[in-house]
């Protein structure tokens, strides 16, 4: 259960509370999570969305048949190809989206302006209120260590509220106990897959620390039928491993003192790299975008520069 959280701890991006992620609403109203263009500089890897935008867009134009409306006739390519031919439009059909939360307790870091539990929290608030916005439906997934809650999608605000509460039960749990089989991302990925249907959109926030094979086959299942946004959570100081010297290091409920050798940082970034190419290459093959977010980000302007016009 959630403990008694100090003011101070959720000013300070240690926890977040059910006002804070209640009050991103008003500014996700501006978020235009589904439109077609969005920054590629802040993604790895130049992946192409496969559902299209909302509303009636163009698929293809194909020779003219009897009974088709003139007023589709596309006149470009019937002067090209020397016949007439009109254009067919698709109307995209309802998309629901889903929301994979991780709040376990390698999460639970942060030497930035918050904790990677908490950006993740936060970015999922924006992105509900984001979609209700939107007329979509919003359900989603929250997990630990050792618990999760499964929210079925609906489109209504009590939804949102319900997802929200579960984020902050998780949220302020940490850091939790730590059973001898915690929860995985392959299970939840897994998990996913069952709760969600063909045409939704899913976005994963978590650090992916124990991205895998098993992973990464599960998420090339789910991109089969779905889209798929991955916003990688890390912290500045796992990313350069800016440390040195005899240190000790605490969980919040064990401590170990390591030496930051040189020897140590050049194994800890090689080891990294190859985490990144394993992602960037299950990304590549299940479709899906793999966006980096840092705890230094401030949420709702992170999204607006991934989700600008």
């Amino acid at each position: 259960m959630a403990r008694d959280i100090e003011a101070s701890a959720i000013e300070s991006g240690v926890y977040t509370d059910l006002r804070s992620l209640t009050a991103t609403r008003r500014a996700a109203q501006d978020l235009q999570i589904f439109q077609r263009r969005v920054s590629k500089g802040l993604l790895l890897g130049n992946v192409r969305s496969r559902l299209r935008g909302r509303g009636m867009e163009f698929e293809e134009a194909r020779p003219y048949q009897a009974g088709d409306d003139i007023r589709s006739i596309d006149w470009r390519v019937s002067a090209r190809t020397g016949m007439t031919h009109t254009k067919v439009f698709a109307e995209e059909r309802e998309r629901p989206v889903h929301i994979v939360l991780d709040q376990r307790n390698a999460m639970f870091f942060g030497s930035a302006a918050r904790f990677k539990s908490t950006l993740a929290a936060e970015l999922a608030a924006c992105l509900a209120w984001a979609a209700l916005g939107a007329s979509d439906r919003i359900g989603g997934q929250v997990f630990s260590d050792q618990d999760e809650a499964a929210i079925r999608a609906r489109r209504s605000k009590h939804a949102i509220l319900q997802l929200l509460t579960r984020i902050v039960l998780f949220n302020q749990s940490l850091p939790g106990r730590a059973p001898d089989t915690p929860r995985r991302l392959d299970s939840m990925l897994e998990e996913c897959r069952r709760l969600t249907r063909p045409g939704t959109t899913i976005f994963v926030l978590s650090d992916f620390a124990d991205f895998d094979d098993a992973a990464a086959k599960n998420l090339a299942r789910l991109g089969r039928h779905t889209e798929i946004t991955l916003f990688w959570i890390s912290d500045p100081l796992e990313s350069t491993l800016g440390l040195s010297g005899r240190l000790g290091l605490s969980d919040g409920r064990t401590t170990r003192s390591v030496d930051f050798s040189n020897d140590l940082r050049e194994r800890y970034q090689a080891q990294r790299q190859r985490h990144q190419v394993r992602l960037e290459e299950a990304a590549r093959r299940s479709r899906a975008r793999l966006v980096p977010v840092s705890t230094s980000e401030a949420p709702i302007s992170f999204l607006r520069r991934l989700y600008r016009g």
